[in-house]
């Protein structure tokens, strides 16, 4: 999956943070959590898993979502196709 917001929404102060890129490090007006990674990674600095709402949003690789709706084994060349028996 492919990170297109990475963002999450503190409960303590209400402030939704964004981080925009990778080592975009953003912390809330109360300082209880913070969001970094950008589009890259998703990372979380809080005390508890609890404080923060994940607002984050992903777009899906319909690629890979396709090979793993219809079981196939699949790689970008040869798209969908078993291995050949070398």
């Amino acid at each position: 999956m492919k990170i297109i917001k990475n963002c999450i929404q503190c409960k303590a102060c209400g402030e939704v943070i964004e981080s925009n890129s990778i080592y975009d490090f953003v912390s809330c007006s109360c300082g209880k959590c913070s969001v970094d990674g950008g589009l890259e990674y998703l990372q979380r600095v809080a005390e508890t898993r609890d404080i923060f709402v994940e607002m984050s949003q992903f777009e899906e690789d319909w690629f890979f979502a396709g090979c793993v709706k219809i079981g196939t084994r699949c790689s970008r060349v040869g798209a969908g196709s078993e291995e050949s028996g070398k």
